[in-house]
């Protein structure tokens, strides 16, 4: 996966894919995010966080404007994202954000859920959008 810390910038446009990443023993199996991610195009999925966030976990900024968040697995909460931070965007019914669980900020219109999911609460299988 990336780390990526101290206010830095990751973009992901085209065909691009963060894919079947494990974080073992922490947070954002796919980005670890504490600076700027923009996702445009491209896909994350398949990924694997013994914590939060198996797709993403934001602390800082994230841009939804296009590709897809799917199929991650978070073993806490966030399946798709761990939203601490801001989280903004419009898929326009194109690509699927997956699940937000969220104790920040977040507006994301024009999306689909996909099957991201976070097995925690005595392992109960979670779906969808998870507010704390």
């Amino acid at each position: 996966g990336i780390a990526n810390t101290n206010g830095g910038t990751v973009t992901l446009d085209g065909d691009a894919t963060i894919s079947d990443n494990e974080a073992e023993s922490g947070f954002g199996g796919g980005i670890a995010n504490d600076g700027t991610v923009n996702l445009n195009g491209g896909s994350i999925r398949g990924n694997i966080a013994a914590d939060k966030g198996g797709g993403i976990r934001n602390l800082g900024t994230v841009n939804l404007n296009g590709g897809s968040i799917t199929s991650n697995i978070a073993a806490d909460t966030g399946g798709g994202i761990y939203n601490g931070g801001t989280v903004t965007g419009n898929f326009n019914g194109k690509g699927l954000p997956g699940g937000i669980s969220n104790t920040g900020y977040s507006f994301v219109s024009g999306t689909g859920w996909a099957q991201n999911t976070e097995t925690g609460d005595a392992g109960n299988t979670k779906f969808d959008i998870y507010y704390q």
